[in-house]
């Protein structure tokens, strides 16, 4: 093997201690968070969809597509989002579970402090932002859910009938989930979408570059130490 072909190996090593922590420094993380605490994101689709499935896993691929948009803050995480919607199979409490804090993408603004704040009725600040940064208040949203976070009798998503429920975006908070509960379910609407359980990061995720030395030192050593052995008789 020629000495560039070492030198590339070393390299993809290198590349393979670099990489996580680039990807995980363009995450939003909210202000006054300590490493190692939990978290959600939240955000409105700018895109919309109609209602008639009853599959929840169309919503969830829906969300998902959504957040990888061009444009989009949330393009390049690589984390899992969940449709805040409900099927006559599924709620929202269930689908989209709320284990921690839950903020907008700006990472300041909280809407919720854990799980039972979340489906209590009313939102400390509407989710009225989109993953493109653009406000998006006073505008349907479909959930198919009551007001606690349960599937909407008689409206879920891909309801039976020709209805479902729509929340309500940014006025009034109480009604962010279940506005109107008679909307033809061919119309299409924005969703809400919220992340996986995120962590805060150590106060220094991306090693200095004394480290990088010390790490790229060691790759390029492995690599000299397997050619040696190899030429051994």
């Amino acid at each position: 093997m020629s000495n560039t072909s070492y030198r590339t190996r070393a390299l993809t090593i290198l590349a393979l201690f670099l990489v996580p922590a680039a990807a995980c420094a363009s995450i939003v993380v909210p202000a006054g968070l300590s490493p190692g605490d939990n978290y959600h994101l939240a955000f409105v689709t700018s895109g919309q969809r109609d209602a008639t499935s009853s599959n929840i896993d169309d919503y969830n691929d829906f969300v998902n597509d959504q957040a990888g948009l061009s444009g989009a803050i949330t393009k390049d995480w690589g984390i899992d989002w969940f449709a805040i919607g409900s099927t006559a199979s599924v709620d929202a409490r269930d689908n989209a579970v709320v284990s921690a804090p839950v903020y907008l993408l700006d990472g300041t603004t909280q809407i919720a402090t854990g799980y039972a704040d979340m489906w209590e009725g009313a939102l400390l600040h509407e989710i009225d932002t989109d993953q493109l940064d653009a406000n998006v208040s006073a505008v349907g949203i479909w959930t198919g859910t009551d007001e606690v976070g349960r599937g909407a009798a008689g409206a879920p998503l891909g309801s039976v009938t020709a209805f479902s429920t729509l929340g309500l975006s940014g006025y009034p908070p109480t009604q962010w989930l279940s506005y109107f509960t008679g909307m033809n379910k061919l119309v299409n609407f924005q969703l809400y979408a919220l992340s996986e359980p995120l962590t805060a990061p150590p106060a220094n995720p991306i090693p200095e570059p004394t480290s990088l030395l010390v790490w790229a030192g060691l790759a390029t050593a492995g690599v000299w130490v397997t050619r040696r052995r190899r030429r051994k008789p």
